[in-house]
C-alpha cells in the first residue's frame, strides 16, 4: 500500500478512490498564506491535493502566532510560503509547491495562476482593490473556481464564483460597501455580526492591525475547503450538492451562533 493510501485510508470511503485520484491531480493557487490561506493549504493537502501555488511576501511575526498555523517561535522571520512548502511536504512528500515570495503583483498574475483549478483569495486588506479585481478576472478567463473568505472576529463571509456563474465583481461591490456605511449610516454587515466586533474590526482596517482570534481563520478555511472539494468532485461524489456560488453568500458568526445564506445582489444595493 502506498503512503497516500495509508494516510488517506480513512478519507477514501467518503471521498471514493476516484475522488482521491481527482484531488491528487488538482492544482490550487493561494493568494496570501496568512490565517485562512495557510490553514486552507494544510487542509487541502490532508485531503490529498498535491499541487499548490503559494503567494505571500510576508514573514511570520509574533502577532501571527494567535491564528496562523505556520507561525510559531521557530518560524518567526521566515517567509510564509517557504514555511508552508515545508509543512505540505511533511504531510505528503508528493506535494509540489511553486512559490511566489514577492506576493501577487500586476506583473506575475499569469504565472501565479498558471493552469490552476481553484483560486483562493486571501490577500491583505491593504492590497489595492484594482489588483484584486484583475486577479479575479484572469482567474475567471481560465475557468477557475474563485473563493474568498474574509474573517471577522468569530465569523467569516464566504463568497465563491463558478466559471459559468456571476463573477466576483459582485463581491467587490459588497466588500467596498462593508468598509463604509450605507445611506442609513450603517454598514451592510451590521445585522450579520456582533456589533461590537464589527466596529472594532472596521475601525482598525485603516490602521492595518485588525483584531483577530484563532477560531475564525480555521473555520473559514474549513468552509472554503469543503466548497473546493465539492467543486472538484461534484461529478464523482454520490449526491454531491452544487458548490456555493454567487449571488449566494454564506455568513457565519459563531459568537452569535448565526448562519445565513444571503442574496449578495440585494446586499450590494443596500
Amino acid at each position: 500500500m502506498s503512503y497516500r493510501e495509508e494516510f488517506l485510508n480513512r478519507s477514501i470511503p467518503i471521498l471514493t478512490p476516484a475522488g482521491v485520484e481527482c484531488l491528487a491531480d488538482a492544482e490550487i493557487a493561494i493568494a496570501g498564506c496568512g490565517g485562512v490561506g495557510g490553514a486552507y493549504a494544510t487542509l487541502m493537502a490532508r485531503m490529498g491535493v498535491t499541487k499548490f501555488r503559494l503567494a505571500d511576501p510576508g514573514v511570520f511575526d509574533e502577532p501571527d502566532i494567535n491564528r496562523q498555523w505556520g507561525a510559531n517561535r521557530h518560524t518567526l522571520g521566515r517567509n510564509k510560503c517557504e514555511v508552508y512548502e515545508e509543512q505540505l511536504d511533511a504531510i505528503n512528500p508528493v506535494c509540489a509547491s511553486q512559490l511566489f515570495t514577492d506576493g501577487v503583483t500586476t506583473e506575475n498574475l499569469d504565472s501565479f495562476l498558471g493552469a490552476s483549478d481553484i483560486l483562493l483569495d486571501c490577500l491583505d486588506v491593504s492590497v489595492p482593490i484594482t489588483l484584486r479585481a484583475d486577479l479575479y478576472e484572469k482567474a475567471r478567463t481560465r475557468g477557475m473556481y474563485v473563493i474568498t473568505a474574509p474573517v471577522l472576529a468569530f465569523g467569516c463571509v464566504l463568497a465563491c464564483s463558478l466559471p459559468d456563474g456571476p463573477g466576483m465583481g459582485l463581491f467587490l461591490r459588497i466588500y467596498e460597501k462593508s468598509q463604509g456605511t450605507s445611506d442609513s449610516g450603517r454598514s451592510p454587515l451590521s445585522e450579520l455580526f456582533m456589533p461590537e466586533h464589527l466596529s472594532l474590526v472596521l475601525d482598525s482596517v485603516a490602521k492595518g492591525k485588525v483584531p483577530s482570534v484563532a477560531v475564525a481563520p480555521t473555520f473559514a478555511a474549513s468552509l472554503a475547503s469543503t466548497e473546493s472539494v465539492l467543486f472538484l468532485l461534484q461529478r464523482i461524489l454520490p449526491d454531491a450538492r452544487v458548490p456555493l456560488s454567487l449571488p449566494r453568500i454564506l455568513v457565519f458568526d459563531l459568537f452569535r451562533m448565526t448562519y445565513v445564506v444571503l442574496d449578495g445582489s440585494l446586499l450590494s444595493q443596500e
